[in-house]
């Protein structure tokens, strides 16, 4: 959550930028949940890949194994969480006065 707290801020001045030239609240709204969804669900499709490259690798003296249910609730959680947490950056977002974002930077 504040790694995206941290975009959303790096990046204000953008987002006042499309603001100030009628972009919608719900548009830049979804940019930024758009944006979510694809860093976690890339970052979850890595890891089960690094998950199934050791299992294969893996042997009879130290296996490992993962539930194929295990990995796909852990995922849904990771894409939960973050869309929950992805909700404060879209709420500063939608509370941006351009004028004074764009006088501040």
């Amino acid at each position: 959550g504040s790694v995206f707290l941290l975009v959303t801020i790096q990046r204000l001045r953008g987002w006042a930028v499309l603001r100030a030239l009628g972009a919608s609240t719900a548009h830049v709204g979804l940019a930024v949940i758009a944006e979510v969804l694809l860093v976690v669900l890339a970052a979850s499709a890595l890891a089960s890949a690094a998950l199934v490259a050791v299992t294969a690798a893996s042997s009879a003296t130290f296996p490992v194994r993962a539930a194929p249910s295990l990995v796909a609730a852990t995922a849904a959680a990771m894409v939960v969480g973050s869309l929950g947490s992805a909700l404060l950056p879209v709420r500063r977002i939608s509370r941006l006065d351009p004028a004074s974002a764009l006088a501040r930077t």
